[in-house]
């Protein structure tokens, strides 16, 4: 099921042309959010934060912000088994017992619309950095081929619904290459984006550079949009 890319630039025309997950620098719908979105969200509070910041300590990424689009599309992975199906993804699979709590794709809705309307994160409240060894001036080259959908800022690209990534947990994008490298994560047929991340993660398959690329993003923080 993994596809194979012949070279960096067939890579790049993939990551610049695919359509991959929606992120942090999506502007919030118009339409008000069902009244139980909030109720069914207390529960992810405990490990999420109540402003979806996240919690280094448990492990859990940040989810402010994240677009009605992207939740919903991941909620459904992990409820169907897209996502956190294998044993050694420990978190995932925590997770996909929390996604199938959810009774109907109505509540799964409810819920990402309430966390879509979290307040966007920012340098002061991102999830504080936890890596070291990296190198950023190294890092900076790899990441030139993520920026086709990420963005050059990390901040994510509406036009082909890619992720921020400059304000999440270091840590988590961390565990989330390994994952994406090691067949825990994109390796289902119907996961379209994370089949397209497995091919993108090829390029930082050793832990120096994955962590090169994460010392990259830090810099970013503080740049202005």
């Amino acid at each position: 099921m993994e596809l194979v890319l012949s070279g960096r630039r067939s890579l790049a025309a993939v990551l610049l042309m695919s359509g991959s997950l929606q992120g942090f620098a999506a502007a919030p719908p118009s339409a008000p959010c069902p009244e139980a979105g909030a109720a069914l969200y207390a529960p992810c509070a405990a490990c999420h934060g109540s402003e979806g910041a996240g919690n280094n300590e448990l492990s859990s990424p940040a989810i402010a912000g994240l677009s009605e689009v992207q939740l919903v599309r991941q909620l459904r992975h992990f409820a169907l088994g897209l996502r956190g199906a294998h044993p050694a993804d420990t978190q995932g699979t925590q997770m996909a017992a929390m996604a199938k709590t959810l009774p109907d794709d109505i509540a799964i809705k409810a819920v990402a619309c309430h966390v879509s309307r979290l307040p966007l994160l920012n340098a002061a409240s991102a999830p504080p950095l936890q890596l070291v060894g990296g190198r950023a001036a190294e890092g900076a080259k790899t990441f030139g081929f993520c920026a086709g959908c990420h963005g050059a800022d990390g901040r994510g690209s509406v036009a082909v619904g890619a992720p921020g990534l400059v304000f999440q947990s270091d840590a988590y994008l961390l565990r989330q290459l390994q994952a994406f490298q090691q067949g825990w994560r994109g390796h289902d047929v119907n996961d379209e984006p994370g089949i397209q991340m497995v091919n993108a993660a090829e390029w930082v398959r050793d832990d120096q550079a994955r962590r090169d690329v994460l010392a990259y993003l830090a810099t970013l923080r503080t740049a202005k949009p």
